[in-house]
């Protein structure tokens, strides 16, 4: 979603959706997992929507498939700046 809009992507791939599903996976605390969640509280969307779009879009330019905004310190800053 968002992070293909921030780097430009190119194209979506079937890996892509891997690999925001294992990163949203890795967001669940055992805790969740003990109450039944299979994934973070919505309490916590902002935080989750910045890394998970981080993560995202890290990986959409380390496989060449978007571009990277000049001045980016790390993704999860940029990402974070960019949301309203």
């Amino acid at each position: 979603g968002y992070a293909a809009v921030l780097t430009q992507c190119s194209s979506i791939t079937d890996e892509l959706f891997l690999v925001a599903a294992e990163s949203l996976a890795k967001m669940s605390s055992e805790e969740d997992l003990l109450c039944g969640r299979l994934f973070p509280p919505f309490t916590d969307i902002r935080r989750v929507a910045i890394e998970l779009t981080a993560c995202c879009a890290e990986y959409i330019c380390n496989k060449g498939l978007g571009v990277a905004p000049g001045g980016l310190t790390t993704w999860r800053e940029y990402v974070e700046s960019q949301m309203f």
